[in-house]
C-alpha cells in the first residue's frame, strides 16, 4: 500500500507539471483529504485545470466493485460533494473514476462524467454526461 501511495503522489506531481504548475495548490490537497475522510476510501487523487475541469480519482476495491446502480450512485455523491467543496470558480464540469487500489481489470467501470448546473440559491444540481465512448459519430459526405 505504501508504495501504491508513493505512485499516486508521483503522478499527481507528473500531471501538475506536465500543467504548467509547480506545486499542487493546497485546496487540492486538502479536497483529496475530505474526500478520503468523508467517504472512509483507500487513496483520492483531486486535479483541476484550469480552474473549471476537476478530475476525482478514487481507488477502493470495494467502491470498484459496486453494481452499476449503486457505482453511479456513488460516482454522483462524489462529484456532488467535490463541487459543493470547491469554491473558486464554476465548474464546467466535474469527471468522476473509482478504481480498485491494488489491480485493475479488465472490467473496471469507465469514468463518469457530470455537468454542474448551479442555481441563483446557491444549490448544485448534477447533470449526467452521456457515455459517447464507442458510440460511432456519423460522417457527413460532400457528394
Amino acid at each position: 500500500m505504501l508504495e501504491h501511495n508513493r505512485l499516486l503522489v508521483s503522478v499527481g506531481s507528473a500531471l501538475t507539471l506536465a500543467l504548467g504548475c509547480d506545486a499542487l495548490p493546497r485546496f487540492q490537497l486538502q479536497l483529496q483529504k475530505d474526500v478520503q475522510r468523508e467517504f472512509h476510501v483507500a487513496q483520492a487523487m483531486v486535479v483541476v485545470v484550469d480552474t473549471t475541469y476537476m478530475v476525482v480519482a478514487v481507488f477502493d476495491d470495494a467502491r470498484a466493485a459496486l453494481e452499476p446502480k449503486e457505482h453511479a450512485a456513488f460516482a454522483e455523491q462524489l462529484a456532488q460533494f467535490a463541487v459543493t467543496h470547491y469554491q473558486k470558480t464554476r465548474l464546467k464540469t466535474v469527471g468522476v473514476m473509482i478504481s480498485r487500489a491494488t489491480h485493475r481489470t479488465d472490467n473496471d467501470p469507465e469514468p463518469t462524467l457530470f455537468v454542474p448546473e448551479y442555481h441563483p440559491d446557491g444549490t448544485v444540481r448534477l447533470a449526467l454526461m452521456p457515455n459517447t465512448r464507442g458510440t460511432p459519430t456519423p460522417v457527413m459526405r460532400k457528394q
